[in-house]
């Protein structure tokens, strides 16, 4: 980002411009490389490894893949292969497990966002401090 204040309040003002940043190389070699849902995941997944399951099964609900289906299956017969689906404003009966699934992978995702969120405050307010822990890591 050229100015951390203004290209982070125009995110928050909902302006597409997230999409066209680019990432900051880290080591010789490496190349800038734009800000994309593939490329945020894999350098996500180098410290928390528990992103990329997630991203692969919450990416279906907005594909509208298989996602989508499985939750509205309702009852399934082996013998004659069919499964009956609803789609109402109300979910069937689920396994008590899959509800821990998705409130743990919401309370991990919360807790990331809320980090990021903080660093950024900390980087506004506290600019020369921040740049010096970066420039000392380097």
């Amino acid at each position: 980002m050229s100015n951390v204040d203004e290209d982070v309040q125009r995110i928050f003002k909902g302006e597409r411009t997230f999409d066209r940043l680019m990432s900051r190389p880290t080591a010789p070699g490496d190349k800038a490389e734009r800000l994309t849902d593939a490329f945020l995941k894999k350098k996500l997944a180098e410290d928390h490894p528990w992103i990329e399951p997630i991203y692969e099964q919450t990416s279906d609900f907005v594909h509208l893949s298989f996602r989508h289906l499985f939750t509205a299956i309702t009852e399934a017969d082996a013998a004659t292969q069919m499964a009956t689906m609803a789609i109402s404003g109300t979910d069937p009966k689920q396994d008590e497990s899959v509800y821990y699934e998705v409130c743990d992978a919401f309370l991990r995702v919360s807790r990331l966002t809320s980090m990021t969120i903080l660093t950024v405050l900390k980087a506004r307010h506290r600019r020369e401090r921040v740049m010096a822990v970066g420039a000392a890591r380097e």
